[in-house]
């Protein structure tokens, strides 16, 4: 779509009018706005990105191309609730957990975080692919950290080539 001139845009906090809900019974979960954009659609630097440094949301050591996909990944409050430990091969992830007041305040920054960590998720696994491995999940029993709790763990599978599928 940007090739064409179209933008989009995560409205995080926007919520349709009860007349304009889904009838299929499915939840509310997140409005995006497209259309022609006025201005630039891309950055031309990544100093236009206002994101956390590496070290402050991994300590994964020789995978810095994943990394940098992660950290570049957008969330809702500009926050990166993430972190990641581990190695290239099996890192465990790990999402930041919320004040007893913003829990309070904000009740659908819950939801918001889980939505932020998917996005995070899939530019890790976007990335490994065009790197040319896959990436694969699952959920084990980890403890959780002082101010995160465990999500997931990421683990490079075979490489694209075994799988059948190519990089394009």
């Amino acid at each position: 779509m940007s090739k064409e001139g179209i933008g989009t845009l995560w409205l995080g906090l926007g919520k349709p009018q009860e007349n304009l809900k889904a009838k299929d019974g499915l939840p509310y979960v997140i409005t995006s706005a497209c259309g022609k954009a006025k201005e630039e659609l891309h950055r031309n630097s990544l100093s236009e990105f206002k994101r956390k440094e590496l070290t402050e949301i991994t300590s994964v050591k020789g995978a810095k191309k994943l990394m940098e996909a992660v950290r570049l990944a957008s969330s809702s409050t500009k926050n990166q609730p993430w972190y990641l430990e581990g190695t290239e091969e099996e890192m465990a992830v790990y999402c930041k957990k919320m004040s007893v007041v913003k829990n309070t305040l904000f009740p659908l920054g819950k939801k918001l975080l889980q939505i932020d960590m998917g996005i995070a998720l899939c530019h890790l696994k976007v990335t490994a692919r065009y790197l040319g491995k896959e990436m694969e999940f699952k959920i084990e029993d980890k403890p959780s950290k002082k101010d995160y709790e465990y999500m997931i763990t990421a683990g490079m599978g075979q490489s694209a080539s075994e799988t059948g599928e190519e990089k394009n």
